[in-house]
């Protein structure tokens, strides 16, 4: 054991810097733990919504195939023919009948 006498100053500045030390790791591992749960929650909220979106860009997918398809059988030139003798009472013109306009310049 060494003989050697420390100041009162010098004693209570080295035990400051220690338990500074420790209590300095002890916030940042406190920070580092909270700033890993609060990252991890975001994540997966996140993912949550990505999910969401994803759900509704199918649903969305679905409905525009569908879209297509009514639009195609609606425009179908037989059913237009058909709407048009049916419920207009339209018939398709003779030859006689047709009439051309020419435009003059």
């Amino acid at each position: 054991m060494s003989l050697e006498r420390y100041g009162l100053l010098k004693a209570i500045g080295d035990d400051l810097r220690r338990q500074y030390t420790a209590l300095s790791l002890l916030v940042w591992f406190l920070l580092s733990a909270v700033g890993l749960v609060f990252v991890t929650h975001h994540t997966r909220l996140l993912t949550m919504q990505q999910a969401a979106l994803v759900n509704e860009q199918y649903r969305l997918d679905s409905e525009w195939r569908n879209l297509i398809l009514e639009e195609k059988s609606l425009s179908d030139p037989d059913r237009i023919e058909a709407l048009a003798k049916e419920k207009l009472m339209m018939q398709p013109l003779e030859l006689q009948q047709e009439k051309v306009v020419k435009r003059s310049l």
